[in-house]
């Protein structure tokens, strides 16, 4: 395994958890949110807005992981294969 390969897996790995957090994070933020949006009707006209940021945010953060797992696997098999 190449010096190069072995620090783009434990770049990409450390990248991968830092994006996983921060997604749980955001869920967390919006299903917190929510709760308020629910006890506080008059300001639920505000739902929509805050519904459309996080959406976007998640998915975002969802491709940003999925496209740094294939990049961590593709240095993985590069490195086998060498």
């Amino acid at each position: 395994m190449s010096h190069k390969n072995k620090v783009k897996i434990y770049q990409n790995s450390s990248l991968k958890l830092k994006q996983e957090t921060n997604l749980i994070i955001l869920q967390q933020d919006y299903k917190e949110i929510l709760e308020l949006f629910q006890l506080f009707h008059h300001v639920y006209h505000l739902l929509n807005n805050y519904y459309n940021y996080f959406q976007k945010k998640i998915i975002q953060n969802k491709r940003f992981i999925y496209n740094t797992n294939k990049r961590l696997n593709y240095n993985i098999n590069k490195s086998f294969k060498n």
